[in-house]
């Protein structure tokens, strides 16, 4: 008889697994591991979300443990999005994920370089070039690459659009280098709020078998955000629903069912056993949050709240407020760099007193910085605004 799950476990699972308790993760390399690898998109949410799981760090403490340890790469992985991931975990990750949208990526941008009339050996001669450079390990910021390789420079635009404007190919050149394998991006150029990154030499990576790899990533994520359905599957990894069915058979699993009736997978050695009482922990998690970014499918911590006040037309959600395991409300910061909260569902006395202490310890963090989302939503806005 096929197992029905009720959402109240998925809760406490998410909690535990994610470092939403009361026990914080000892490391971060613990906490990035907890979700796979952490969206990285935005640079606040990879500060932020790891501050929320580990115990009190400032911020200048994990910009040291982030990029200066060589423990972590800023790299694009599931859905060509940027993750910050462990050094342990890249060669997985490439060849799940990054070494096909490298080849997407290259096939890209040479339709982009034929609007200028320049093919692969142009390309070739300037990746050539740039893997010279950066050979000596030294780090340099894009405008110093562009410096001593002025072809970054390069206009281009769309070849099948007359009306499309022109535009610098360097970014997307270095972007290609580095899901290649050339280089990497080694820290921000600025302060830990910084989008604008460094670049060095490409530490290797020991070949790995593409099913292998995509075993892995699969049962981590399942092992980490599972049980989940299989739109959930789709989109986290970014793969077709063919290379999903066949490492699901590679991995072993089976399927659920989940309170509401909906069918879902998870691996054939997870019992789903009950998970001890929760917490009652208060979480503000940062926009785009892997957490809340870790299924398509998401009614079952958001219920029914009016979520356009968290979700932007893109699907990317913004800060939010967490109480025993579900969404209760968002947050945003002040001109003056204080957080303030909204709660978007009704809440105990004893909720609004936690969730209040949590708002203050991420002022603190923050320490006067005022950190605007990439993808402003309609209640971060407001919150911002007040």
């Amino acid at each position: 008889m096929t197992r029905s799950v009720p959402h109240s476990l998925r809760r406490a699972r998410l909690q535990r697994r994610h470092g939403l308790t009361e026990k914080p993760f000892p490391s971060a390399a613990d906490a990035v591991g907890s979700v796979v690898a952490f969206h990285a998109t935005d640079p606040a949410t990879v500060f932020l979300g790891l501050a929320a799981r580990l115990a009190p760090v400032s911020a200048e403490e994990l910009s040291a443990e982030l990029y200066d340890s060589g423990s972590f790469v800023k790299m694009h992985a599931m859905r060509r999005t940027v993750f910050i991931a462990r050094r342990a975990d890249v060669a997985r990750l490439r060849a799940a994920v990054t070494d096909d949208l490298a080849v997407r990526e290259r096939r890209a941008i040479l339709r982009l370089l034929s609007s200028a009339d320049l093919g692969e050996t142009w390309l070739r001669s300037v990746q050539d070039a740039i893997c010279d450079v950066v050979a000596d390990g030294i780090l340099r910021s894009g405008a110093a690459l562009v410096e001593l390789e002025p072809r970054l420079t390069q206009q281009v635009r769309a070849p099948d659009r007359a009306s499309a404007k022109w535009v610098s190919i360097g970014s997307r050149l270095l972007g290609l280098l580095a899901m290649e394998g050339w280089i990497e991006r080694g820290g921000p150029v600025g302060s830990w709020q910084s989008n604008q990154v460094t670049w060095v030499r490409a530490s290797g990576t020991p070949p790995v078998d593409p099913a292998a790899a995509r075993a892995w990533l699969l049962s981590s994520y399942l092992d980490r955000f599972g049980p989940a359905t299989m739109t959930d599957l789709t989109w986290w990894t970014g793969w077709g629903k063919g290379v999903i069915n066949r490492t699901l058979g590679d991995i072993g699993s089976r399927t659920i069912t989940f309170e509401d009736g909906q069918a879902a997978v998870t691996t054939d050695d997870d019992l789903l056993d009950d998970e001890p009482a929760s917490t009652g922990r208060a979480v503000l998690l940062p926009s785009l949050d892997p957490t809340v970014m870790g299924w398509k499918e998401r009614d079952w911590y958001l219920g029914p709240l009016p979520t356009a006040q968290l979700i932007d037309r893109s699907g990317n959600i913004g800060p939010t407020v967490w109480w025993d395991g579900a969404v209760v409300g968002g947050w945003g910061q002040d001109a003056g760099g204080t957080v303030r909260w909204e709660p978007l569902a009704p809440l105990t006395a004893q909720a609004r007193e936690a969730i209040g202490s949590e708002a203050d310890r991420v002022t603190g963090f923050l320490d006067g910085r005022t950190v605007a989302p990439r993808f402003r939503t309609p209640l971060e806005l407001r919150l911002a605004a007040s």
